[in-house]
């Protein structure tokens, strides 16, 4: 199992609060899975992190205290094929 460690890159899957708020701002697009940068990490078990969402355009999201899944609004290792 790999360790979240602050910096390294996870893909964060958009809630419709997120992809609402991306689609008030014209310069965005609006996708289901984001890049995401871990800026914190809380509990190494369950996968407890801070994010900074890393959007196509504006605007800014920062996301607190979301665990590892596969479900909206969680994140996960990418893969890499």
């Amino acid at each position: 199992m790999t360790k979240a460690t602050i910096g390294r890159t996870v893909i964060y899957k958009t809630t419709p609060e997120d992809r609402e708020k991306m689609g008030k701002h014209p310069a965005c697009n609006v996708v289901f899975d984001l890049p995401a940068v871990i800026v914190n990490t809380w509990n190494e078990d369950i996968g407890l992190v801070n994010l900074k969402v890393i959007c196509d355009g504006e605007p800014d999201l920062w996301k607190t205290s979301i665990k590892q899944g596969d479900s909206e609004g969680e994140w996960n290792w990418p893969v890499i094929s």
